[in-house]
């Protein structure tokens, strides 16, 4: 049978643009549609080592890796001859184990966008890409506060929008809910 790895994993895994759980999900699921999960659950067994169909199905899982990567995870996990636990520990590492580092620095900069010249759209495109980047690396930002980094970084073109986001949307209030002057009395 012969198997369209991206018709099941329609996401290229990528450093430049983080999409780890994304690209993670739909791997689980052709992992375990494939019966495959044994081979990234641990190192291979001499058994498994003996056995060409086990050898087979984990060069189909490393090829399948490596055909759902970018050129540059490629170049930090690719290892000659390696099988599918291997490859996956190496993208585990990479991508979970250095969470806190990537999100420390990802939130800075998060924090610290402005506007400038930026399109509106392509301003708030950064920083919703960021912010699902931070939540990606188990750093949530709620809605609020991305409104209110929103509001923080607009230039001065769109400064006079800020009373007019702020008393006609919903307000932050009570510990991070949301509520409306509708429902709920003034914070």
């Amino acid at each position: 049978m012969m198997v369209n790895i991206k018709s099941h994993v329609p996401v290229v895994l990528d450093i430049v643009h983080p999409n780890y759980q994304e690209w993670r999900c739909f791997l689980d699921s052709v992992i375990g549609k494939f019966g495959l999960l044994p081979h990234i659950q641990a190192a291979p067994t001499a058994a498994q080592l003996a056995d060409p169909e086990w050898a087979m199905k984990d060069q189909c899982l490393v090829n399948w890796l490596f055909n759902t990567m970018s050129r540059d995870v490629m170049r930090i996990v690719c290892v000659p001859g390696a099988f599918a636990f291997t490859i996956w520990r190496a993208i585990v590492d990479q991508f979970r184990d250095h969470q806190l580092h990537r999100a420390v620095y990802l939130e800075a900069e998060y924090r610290s966008l402005y506007q400038g010249d930026l399109s509106i759209t392509d301003y708030t495109a950064k920083l919703k890409e960021l912010a699902d980047t931070l939540g990606d690396l188990g750093q949530p930002v709620p809605d609020p506060s991305q409104v209110l980094n929103m509001l923080r970084g607009l230039n001065d073109k769109y400064r006079h929008c800020i009373a007019t986001i702020t008393s006609f949307s919903f307000l932050l209030c009570h510990g991070g809910q949301w509520c409306s002057h509708a429902h709920h009395p003034p914070c």
